[in-house]
């Protein structure tokens, strides 16, 4: 019977010899085949013991010099694109749940008349008809070129030349025909208006109109109508609201007058210059 003291040192006391663990040895029933590999320019590689060591050393450096170096910055990069995507055998229909195969797809197009248009929209949403809007851009960038075109020919044209023209222009709108009738009465007014000075009654009957002073010129503003006012070389009257006190040097009198007399001595020059002896006085 074994004492108290062995059965104590059995358990309380720590065992530091460690115990050895048999390996077992795996064993194979078949050997291993050799799978040759074979590089284009370096002949076959393989893990048969018919490859010497220097053979496949001389094989692995060449391996090693065909591969890129990885400093090298000139030298394109390999990227990983990770496992192929599956590819896609087709899809189902939603309307009437058909499976339509890639194949398919490829032959079976929709011609270019049976295809959809495409819509466009606004901001807000609505649909913009793409030729409607192109011809109204159109149209408003030809009536905005008109009226450039009409504003820089009023603009260069004076307001003078714009009424006569107007009025031109009625006068002709008016006048649709030739003829005159003793029974009109724009034409008996234009006869009353002439002074004949053979006529014997001239300044005894009161035939003719009696002419109104001018108080608005052809444009439409008030001019001065209390007495004369001195002559310029544009012919303008003077406003209405001059005092009639002629403030000028007397430039515009004198060049007026000079004028004058560059005609006048134009057409005297025309007339010495004409010969008599062309005419039969007898």
């Amino acid at each position: 019977m074994a004492s108290r003291a062995d059965y104590l040192s059995r358990y309380l006391s720590k065992d530091d010899t460690k115990k050895s663990k048999k390996k077992s040895k795996k064993t194979t029933s078949h050997q291993e085949k050799a799978v040759p590999i074979l590089i284009e320019g370096l002949g076959v590689f393989g893990n048969d013991t018919g490859l010497t060591n220097t053979e496949f050393i001389s094989g692995s450096n060449a391996i090693e010099a065909t591969l890129p170096d990885p400093e090298d910055e000139f030298e394109p990069t390999n990227v990983d694109l990770g496992p192929a995507t599956k590819a896609k055998k087709g899809f189902k229909r939603i309307d009437n749940g058909e499976l339509v195969m890639n194949d398919k797809l490829d032959h079976v197009a929709a011609p270019e008349d049976e295809k959809p248009t495409t819509i466009y929209r606004d901001q807000s949403g609505k649909i913009v008809d793409l030729h409607a809007k192109r011809a109204e851009i159109k149209a408003r960038q030809e009536s905005e070129a008109e009226r450039e075109k009409i504003e820089t020919y009023e603009v260069n044209t004076g307001e003078l030349d714009r009424v006569r023209r107007e009025k031109e222009s009625k006068e002709l709108a008016n006048a649709t025909r030739f003829d005159y009738s003793k029974d009109s009465s724009e034409y008996a007014q234009h006869i009353s208006r002439k002074d004949r000075f053979e006529d014997p009654m001239f300044g005894r009957l009161s035939t003719t109109l009696p002419l109104q002073p001018e108080r608005i010129s052809d444009t439409g503003r008030p001019i001065y109508d209390k007495g004369p006012h001195p002559e310029n070389r544009f012919k303008i009257k003077a406003g209405h609201f001059w005092d009639g006190i002629d403030r000028g040097n007397g430039f515009e009198e004198r060049l007026v007058r000079a004028r004058d007399l560059i005609s006048v001595k134009k057409v005297t020059d025309r007339g010495a210059k004409e010969s008599y002896t062309e005419y039969d006085f007898e």
